[in-house]
């Protein structure tokens, strides 16, 4: 017997001549039961997720099956609202002014990617949420390439901004000529070696210096960007992300989501979504590998969105804030399965020799995760999960010639097993912007 304290539920193994039966029992009535046909030798469980393991053996094979395990749900629960999620992220900080607008390996490559891409998308019938960066916006301008924003409307895709670009920081224990950066010990997180001239140090001579917590600069900084971005999007961004990280360098980035400028002269977004355990700044660092897992850490705040505050308390709702944070999955699917195996996240190291694609076991891993926010539901709406798949101009959804054919595959499979496991009752596919106007507006002090 294995037994989950978070949701009441046990499972049993018993065996009578000679065959195996599990039961999964709440509040002493079983609610469902397994017949077997090998061997029991262990229940392990359960996880983080509720998900409980059987270890059993068959001539001689010792093997294990995970099984979902949870209670029985009341039937008028509001349903999850669900989307895939992408961005264009590309070019690099260290790409941006030498990347050519046309020719081998120029910006218009990147861009032939990006559409087929998109057509692939567009063929799923299912709502495609896109982010797109300060960087590739800037290469859209510079190119004279503003045509994929009007593709991206025809395709139905909502665009919002992603922001990927934060001011410069660092400190050092050493003399700067012409400027005097902050002083700090070899240890610290934000230690720069001026000496090392591939270092590339932020001290204060540097035009996109903040220092730590400096809310004007910052916000300067910020609105200077997204600007850009949000005069590309037909219609201006509908969401904000990727700030989440921001709070480390003691920027507020909740702030900063509620009061950014925008093309048309307003301020601030009312939609926001995508946080990672970044987020935590008060426990997570630079260089902690913890960093790219999912957020908020409790599962049981995985599924009703809330009300963003305070970027200190960012996962806890807020009475004082109409900006709604959806919550979901922000983890690649890409690799996804080997961080699951591993607790390690697999950071973006492509090449030609370790190529992206997708695996069966990468979704296998997405659907545990949609199955966890499904039974995880709130009688208050709404309720909402969204997956992540791979940066645009990176991955290639539509190549005949390899395993991203079969990636592609993967993905209508997903969803089509999606669709063929909840009905409208249980899931239904929403933009973001459909999904805010489900949540009231609320005083303001």
């Amino acid at each position: 017997m294995t037994v989950d304290p978070s949701t009441g539920l046990a499972l049993f193994a018993s065996e009578a001549d000679g065959s195996w039966t599990l039961q999964l029992v709440q509040n002493g009535t079983v609610i469902d039961n397994l017949e077997l046909t090998d061997t029991v030798l262990n229940l392990v469980g359960p996880d983080a997720r509720g998900d409980m393991v059987v270890i059993t053996e068959s001539e001689g094979q010792v093997s294990h099956t995970v099984y979902d395990a949870w209670p029985d749900q009341a039937p008028d629960l509001p349903p999850l609202y669900a989307y895939l999620f992408t961005a264009i992220e590309a070019p690099s900080d260290a790409e941006i002014e030498t990347l050519a607008c046309e020719g081998t390996s120029s910006f218009d490559t990147n861009l032939t990617l990006i559409e087929s891409n998109a057509n692939v998308l567009k063929s799923l019938g299912v709502p495609v949420v896109l982010s797109v960066t300060y960087n590739f916006t800037y290469m859209v301008e510079k190119c004279g390439r503003e045509e994929i924003f009007d593709l991206f409307e025809e395709y139905g895709f909502e665009v919002g901004s992603m922001v990927h670009n934060r001011p410069g920081y660092h400190c050092t224990d050493q003399a700067v000529s012409g400027t005097t950066p902050d002083q700090c010990a070899f240890s610290s997180p934000y230690y720069c070696n001026p000496s090392n001239a591939n270092a590339n140090c932020s001290f204060p001579d540097d035009e996109d210096y903040c220092a730590l917590g400096d809310w004007d600069c910052y916000k300067s900084f910020i609105d200077e960007h997204n600007v850009v971005v949000d005069r590309n999007i037909n219609g201006g961004g509908n969401f904000i992300i990727g700030a989440d990280r921001h709070g480390i360098w003691e920027y507020d980035w909740a702030r900063a989501y509620k009061e950014m400028a925008r093309a048309d002269g307003s301020e601030g977004y009312d939609v926001a979504f995508f946080a990672q355990t970044w987020a935590y700044n008060d426990v997570i660092s630079i260089d902690d590998p913890r960093g790219k897992d999912p957020a908020p850490w409790r599962l049981a705040d995985r599924s009703e969105a809330w009300a963003l505050g305070d970027y200190t308390s960012w996962d806890q709702d807020s009475a004082f804030s109409d900006l709604l944070f959806l919550p979901g999955l922000p983890i690649s699917v890409v690799k996804i399965s080997e961080w699951q195996e591993s607790g390690m996240y697999m950071l973006d190291y492509f090449n030609y020799i370790t190529s992206i694609y997708y695996s069966e076991k990468d979704f296998d891993v997405v659907h545990q995760f949609l199955r966890s926010s499904m039974n995880l539901r709130s009688p208050y709406e709404p309720n909402v999960w969204y997956f992540h798949i791979h940066e645009l101009s990176d991955v290639n959804l539509a190549d005949a010639t390899g395993k991203e054919l079969e990636g592609a595959a993967l993905l209508r499979n997903f969803i089509d097993d999606v669709n063929a496991t909840y009905d409208e009752d249980w899931l239904v596919w929403g933009t973001p912007s459909e999904i805010r106007e489900m949540f009231p507006p609320r005083e303001q002090e």
